[in-house]
């Protein structure tokens, strides 16, 4: 019997150790994939310079889709280290042949494996590269990056503080000690923001809270008008949390930058006052964007929860003081809402942040993008994407929102109207971002970037003609968000780069649609359109 689509299992160790839920036949049936898949990157090492598939490859998870097909994940390693970036997708037809395979393979490692400085060095070289607060000890990694046509051992240290918040990734030489990368790996709406400064580590991420039968509440939202959203009664009264939606909850930080959330609590079952008086107001927005992005994610693809697990997660409003920013956290699986400061931003609990937020999470669980470079360019794309077809989801089952291509433009500069954070459908527009690769390099951060892909998807769902000239059929937001969420969940890799998301997604298109379908044509006049060949 076959997987749910799209169901992803994460595996803990080698296929030697696999343990997998579901009973011994779903152990069997991955774990055959597994052995399927490298059997064939072996009978194809010549094509990746692959010179032992067992020993090269440690199996990331498998996944199963929507139309019958299986897709395993491997990550490279060297002499039991990983190569940063570096993965392989083998793709099983629906008979559990492989057929094909995709991804990036460092050929040629001779580095040897063996550090000249310790963990203890390389944390020290981070931390005085990267001064700032740390909610816990650094966690180090001994890996292999790559650079260029090289590679060098290095100690990929992390540094967390999840109250300030801050999460730096730095890479350093594990035989020179010198700090040869690194880059904030903390997954917000927009670079950097105002961040307050935080001494103390946070503390416990949510509260308990006694909960009983499911109920409807009524809420009065920021952005929605007046929405319905699914509680559980609780003691006296009734709990802001969701059972039918994986016990996703919804609390209220109080203005602090760490500590318990506090989940919301109603007597009448009756939320907010549509303005920011009410705490609770805000509440209603992040509760209800949470469950249309987990409604968009299991009604349009067919996926089950954040990471396909049926975990809901945790939203949390009203985050320190004057907070102009919004962030995913994959550790607490949560996610975090600043109130703005009324000029720069209002609270930032709109559709489309919740739907961009939380498809961070999405992104994390699949391709898991570096946060980085031109990766990270479409990790922030997909969050856009996504986000913003969340939007339109919401707006399609009655909420009382325009939805439209542009992101942020409920919360963004409440005093100016008409304008947003970001443009979709015209990226230079915020004076910014770019909207052509030929615009490209590393230096520029990763929500600018975005742009590219976002125009991309514009383009493709909508059709028109790219400012430089590149002129697009479209073929509508369903058959657009179809294949760019076949590309992401089944294709994508960590180090993706803008020209693999084009074959990437004419692939998916080619999935989908039919290798001489208008679909692909459309894709590839897409990408053609914003300088990505």
């Amino acid at each position: 019997m076959r997987a749910s689509p799209g169901r992803i299992v994460i595996f803990a160790a080698l296929v030697a150790g696999l343990l997998l839920p579901g009973g011994a036949h779903a152990a069997v049936a991955d774990a055959q994939a597994v052995s399927v898949s490298l059997a064939y990157l072996q009978a194809h090492a010549s094509t990746w310079g692959i010179q032992n598939a067992a020993q090269e490859l440690r199996v990331r998870g498998v996944a199963r889709d929507s139309i019958g097909q299986t897709h395993v994940r491997l990550d490279q390693v060297h002499q039991g280290v990983p190569v940063v970036g570096k993965q392989l997708v083998v793709h099983l037809d629906t008979n559990g042949a492989a057929v094909s395979a995709n991804g990036a393979f460092q050929a040629g490692i001779a580095v040897s494996v063996q550090p000249v400085i310790s963990a203890a060095q390389a944390r020290d070289a981070a931390v005085q590269r990267f001064p700032g607060p740390l909610g816990s000890s650094p966690a180090i990694e001994l890996v292999l990056y790559p650079q260029g046509g090289s590679v060098s051992l290095a100690y990929r240290v992390t540094l967390r503080d999840d109250a300030a918040p801050r999460k730096i990734m730095a890479f350093v030489d594990a035989a020179t000690g010198q700090v040869i990368h690194g880059y904030s790996d903390l997954r917000t709406l927009l670079p950097g923001g105002a961040a307050p400064p935080a001494t103390v580590s946070s503390g416990a991420i949510a509260a308990a809270t006694s909960i009983g039968g499911a109920a409807t509440g009524t809420g009065n939202s920021l952005y929605s008008g007046t929405v319905s959203i699914a509680t559980s009664r609780a003691i006296k009264g009734y709990a802001m949390s969701d059972a039918a939606r994986g016990g996703l909850q919804t609390g209220d930080m109080g203005d602090r930058l760490f500590g318990p959330t506090i989940i919301f609590r109603d007597a009448d079952n009756v939320w907010g006052n549509g303005t920011s008086g009410d705490r609770a107001t805000a509440g209603v927005d992040a509760h209800f964007g949470a469950e249309m992005t987990w409604d968009y994610y299991q009604f349009v693809h067919v996926r089950n929860g954040i990471r396909n697990d049926g975990v809901g997660p945790l939203s949390r409003v009203h985050y320190s003081k004057n907070y102009n920013n919004a962030f995913w956290n994959d550790g607490c699986f949560c996610m975090t809402y600043g109130d703005g400061d009324g000029t720069v931003f209002s609270p930032l609990v709109s559709l489309d942040v919740a739907g961009h937020e939380m498809t961070h999470g999405v992104t994390s669980s699949t391709a898991d993008l570096i946060y980085d470079n031109q990766s990270g360019g479409l990790n922030e794309s997909m969050s856009d994407i996504f986000g913003t077809m969340v939007e339109f989801y919401a707006a399609a089952q009655g909420a009382a929102k325009t939805p439209n291509y542009q992101i942020g433009e409920d919360v963004y500069t409440p005093g100016t109207l008409g304008d947003a954070l970001r443009y979709m459908d015209h990226p230079t527009q915020d004076g910014q971002s770019i909207d052509t690769f030929d615009d490209y390099n590393d230096r520029l951060d990763v929500h600018l970037t975005s742009g590219i892909s976002n125009n991309a998807f514009y383009l493709l769902a909508e059709g028109g003609t790219h400012r430089l000239g590149g002129v697009v059929t479209g073929i509508g937001r369903s058959a657009a968000e179809r294949i760019f969420y076949r590309a992401l969940t089944v294709y994508m890799i960590p180090s993706e780069t803008f020209a693999q998301a084009r074959a990437d997604t004419m692939q998916a298109a080619t999935d989908l649609f039919g290798a001489t379908s208008p679909e692909v044509t459309s894709v590839g006049q897409a990408w053609s359109a914003v300088g990505v060949e």
